[in-house]
C-alpha cells in the first residue's frame, strides 16, 4: 500500500501548480479583457436597417438591459457621438467614431443601419453611456470629449475622431 500512495500523489496537481494555472488563466483573461473588441481574425460588423431611429435592431432581442438601454441612448445622442473616439481597437474595422459602434449609417429618408458591434464589447458600450450622462447633465461637446480622452484614452487605439468645433 505504500507504494501506491507514493504513485498516486505523483499524479495529483501540487497547490504550486494549481496556483501557477489559475494565475496564466487570470492573466490570459486580463489580456482579452484589454484588448477590448479587436481581432485580426473579424471580417465585420453585423448590420440591420429599420424603418426609424425610434425602432431598435432585432440583434438587441437577446441582449441585456443594459446594452439596449445603451444603444437607445446612442441613438438620441448620435450626434454627439460623431465626435467621441472609441479606443477599443475597432478603427481597424473602418470605424471613425463611438457612433460607428452602434450606427453605420443614418439615411435621408429616417431608416438607420445599426452595427452590432457594440453588443459585445465593454469599451464601446461605455464610452457611449458615460458620453450620454455628461450630455443630458448639461456638458458642451468639447467638454464631454476632453472628459472621454482622459479617461478612455489609455485603453487602445483610438478611432480617427477630430475634435469638435468650438462654438
Amino acid at each position: 500500500m505504500k507504494g501506491m500512495k507514493g504513485m498516486k500523489d505523483k499524479f495529483l496537481p501540487s497547490t504550486r501548480m494549481r496556483l501557477r494555472h489559475w494565475t496564466v488563466l487570470w492573466f490570459l483573461s486580463a489580456v482579452l479583457f484589454l484588448t477590448g473588441c479587436s481581432t485580426e481574425t473579424r471580417t465585420g460588423d453585423v448590420r440591420e436597417t429599420t424603418a426609424s431611429i425610434g425602432t431598435l435592431p432585432s440583434f438587441l432581442r437577446n441582449a441585456s438591459d443594459e446594452v439596449r438601454a445603451t444603444y437607445h441612448l446612442a441613438a438620441k445622442h448620435a450626434d454627439m457621438l460623431e465626435w467621441m473616439p472609441c479606443t477599443c481597437g475597432c478603427g481597424s474595422l473602418g470605424h471613425r467614431n463611438n457612433r460607428d459602434c452602434f450606427i453605420d449609417e443614418m439615411r435621408l429618408d429616417g431608416a438607420v443601419v445599426w452595427n452590432a458591434h457594440a453588443v459585445g464589447c465593454g469599451v464601446c458600450l461605455s464610452i457611449a453611456a458615460d458620453a450620454a450622462r455628461m450630455a443630458e447633465k448639461g456638458m458642451s461637446i468639447s467638454d464631454i470629449r476632453k472628459a472621454i480622452d482622459a479617461a478612455y484614452g489609455s485603453f487602445g487605439p483610438a478611432t480617427p475622431t477630430p475634435m469638435p468645433p468650438i462654438f
